[in-house]
């Protein structure tokens, strides 16, 4: 039987697969996920204003658009502000909209308005604008719905440990770490981790031997894809390495960069599908 993570209940039972140094509670090591997130976009309401229809629109899911209109008649709305003023109330007043997103305007030159968007996990394409000349509007996402609820997880490494040389202290990645050094996950974020030598997250966390840390079990993990290629199916995984301490939670890539990665053996990890550049797909973990 396997639980939602896809672990295999009872395989590891009898033979714990924890990292050395960490007590085995008998329980399945899980991803601990972030919330998943909500898109972000705005419209920016510039130029010299001018009488006609602006127009900002989205792709929903089912291929259907939305949009919002702001009518400019005889110099009112006046100015970009009140223009992105009335944007916002005809979200609020627009049955369309009342499940699908919040508005508010955040000034500035051009004058923005913010399109918090309700439901998390789903992506909502920018569809384009239209805008009377010389009068523009322009739209951008600011933070998209994709590689959501991904886990917080890290690659570690072993340290040689001076209170038992049998059993290794765990640090994250450094500029020197190796691959054959990579053993594992961590699913606590850098500078959250229990017990760790240092509070500061500008330190690099280490580990002795008695100290207490959530570590991942062998099994998939979603992270996102910072490399500049499309990964391969059960292709290789390549973990940055830095001074502050590795990848940033829930990161990983396809390809090198540089002396900054190092590629990680199929038996350590590998991707499991193709994952695109900057999208988030499952990497499978052995530990």
């Amino acid at each position: 039987m396997q639980n939602e993570q896809g672990f295999q209940l009872g395989d590891y039972r009898d033979q714990a697969r924890q990292l050395p140094g960490t007590p085995y509670s008998g329980a399945q090591g899980r991803p601990v996920a972030n919330p998943a997130r909500a898109q972000n976009d705005t419209m920016l309401f510039g130029g010299t204003e001018t009488d006609g229809a602006y127009t900002a629109s989205w792709t929903l899911p089912d291929g259907s658009t939305i949009s919002v209109t702001v009518d400019r008649v005889g110099g009112v709305p006046a100015t970009n502000a009140d223009l992105a003023t009335q944007a916002v109330a005809n979200i609020a007043g627009d049955d369309d909209w009342s499940n699908l997103a919040t508005a508010e305007v955040d000034g500035g030159t051009p004058e923005q308005v913010n399109i918090t968007w309700i439901h998390a996990d789903i992506q909502y394409p920018a569809a384009g604008t239209l805008a009377p000349a010389p009068g523009t509007l322009a739209q951008a996402t600011t933070q998209t719905a994709g590689g959501v609820r991904l886990p917080a997880a890290r690659f570690l490494v072993n340290l040689a440990n001076e209170q038992d040389p049998e059993i290794p202290a765990q640090q994250l990645p450094l500029t020197t770490s190796v691959a054959a050094d990579i053993i594992g996950l961590s699913v606590r974020p850098h500078g959250q981790l229990q017990n760790t030598r240092s509070g500061d997250p500008a330190d690099v966390e280490s580990y002795e031997v008695t100290d207490m840390f959530e570590s991942g079990f062998e099994g998939g993990y979603e992270m996102v894809n910072n490399g500049s290629v499309a990964t391969t199916a059960h292709g290789a995984v390549f973990a940055v390495v830095n001074p502050a301490g590795g990848d940033e939670p829930g990161e990983a890539r396809s390809d090198a960069d540089g002396g900054n990665t190092v590629a990680l053996t199929l038996r350590q990890a590998y991707w499991v599908d193709v994952v695109q550049p900057g999208e988030s797909g499952q990497v499978f973990v052995r530990l």
